[in-house]
């Protein structure tokens, strides 16, 4: 996987031999929509998202459901807390 965050505002699929197998994501402020991707981490079951202008982290499985959105950016010192889509 990888972002397109600059121009197109999306999350692109490979296969490990490069083959495409789908986009998601548009620009926007909304569950599955971006500003400015940054960052990029997968794990076994879930996708994060770090959505740079729209100050969070959105969570996704492999497939593109969105499961929450977001992690809001928040101060030293404060606790953080996933607010439902």
């Amino acid at each position: 996987m990888l972002t397109d965050g600059y121009w197109n505002s999306r999350i692109i699929q490979y296969t490990a031999e490069g083959k495409h197998v789908m986009e998601w994501g548009a620009l926007g402020d909304g569950p599955g929509e971006f500003d400015l991707l940054q960052g990029l981490a997968v794990d076994e079951d879930r996708v994060y998202v770090g959505d740079r202008q729209n100050h969070r982290i959105q969570l996704f499985t492999h497939d593109c459901c969105c499961l929450r959105s977001s992690l809001q950016a928040i101060s030293r010192g404060q606790k953080a807390s996933w607010r439902r889509s």
